[in-house]
């Protein structure tokens, strides 16, 4: 069976109440708080998964793995697209373990909430499933995780800071470009590659460093990082892909001898930029760069390489 079993929508509960005390909240039964259903109904089977709500005026929410259909239990375990996207008053969300799949947008635009607990298993945060999410400040991303999709947490304004599982194998484009407030990133070891404008915009993250095992840094990865003054590059990284630290504040930074591949306006705009450190001869700087620039337009600074020092534009 498919949807979501929806426990109790509403204020939580005082710490001398049980959970069967909240309204709504029977011992068998399944409560829809006072959402309103949108489409096909909040609790289906079969082939119906949940359909979302409008017009949520609850505050706390929590989702339970199963629910009972005349009088039989059924278990359940993923959210739809988009089910509570636009939930504008939800501020705090439990979802209880049980669920392996929460869709695509599940939370879009819930730009009231700022907490949300999720459950042990998940395997991916599909696209959009927090995007737009203006007020979410906490978030603890649980052990299993596996991959972080696109725009998952784009323009997520408060979020200040975010630990990744080691078991994340890949943050795609856009994951969390626009979290304006983010400081800090702790990206998890077994990642392969930093996908397009995963942290672009991110003005407030200051430092970063990148695993080892990271081969490859995609477009516009970290551009309008404004504040991100270090950024440690691993020996495994070979491609840097265009514009990738564009509008950053690097003040230097060094790249590693295994680099093959530096696109263009890599760091176009990095106005404190005062050298570059390349482990490498200028041979394999001038193959790795092939001719493209690298600043922009009547800017230069040191190019430090293992054979000598010249300029690079």
């Amino acid at each position: 069976p498919q949807g979501v079993g929806v426990r109790h929508m509403g204020q939580q509960p005082r710490r001398d109440e049980g959970l069967n005390s909240l309204p709504g909240w029977g011992h068998r039964g399944v409560s829809m708080g006072r959402a309103k259903q949108r489409d096909i109904g909040a609790v289906t089977r079969g082939n119906r998964p949940l359909a979302g709500y409008t017009g949520v005026k609850d505050e706390y929410l929590v989702l339970a793995p199963e629910m009972f259909v005349d009088g039989e239990r059924e278990d359940i375990d993923w959210i739809s697209d988009a089910a509570f996207s636009g939930c504008n008053q939800l501020k705090t969300v439990v979802v209880l373990n049980g669920f392996r799949t929460i869709g695509e947008a599940a939370f879009y635009g819930c730009t009231g909430m700022t907490s949300i607990t999720l459950p042990v298993g998940i395997k991916c945060i599909r696209a959009r499933t927090f995007m737009q999410c203006d007020n979410l400040a906490d978030i603890t991303l649980p052990d299993g995780l596996e991959l972080i999709c696109e725009y998952a947490f784009n323009q997520c304004y408060s979020l200040k800071t975010i630990s990744i599982p080691d078991s994340v194998k890949g943050i795609e484009r856009d994951a969390f470009a626009f979290c304006q407030s983010m400081e800090h990133i702790d990206l998890p070891a077994g990642i392969a590659g930093i996908g397009m404008s995963a942290f672009r915009g991110c003005k407030n993250l200051d430092n970063v460093v990148i695993p080892e095992k990271v081969t490859w840094i995609g477009t516009r990865a970290f551009a309008g990082c404004s504040s991100l003054q270090n950024i440690s590059l691993p020996q495994s990284l070979s491609i840097i892909e265009q514009a990738a630290f564009r509008g950053t504040g690097l003040r230097e930074i060094r790249v590693p001898e295994s680099v093959e591949y530096i696109g263009s306006g890599a760091f176009e705009g990095c106005g404190s930029l005062q050298q570059i450190f390349f482990d490498g001869t200028l041979s394999e700087w001038n193959e790795a760069a092939g001719g493209r620039y690298m600043l922009g337009t009547g800017c230069e600074v040191p190019l430090r390489c293992s054979d000598g020092c010249w300029k690079v534009h």
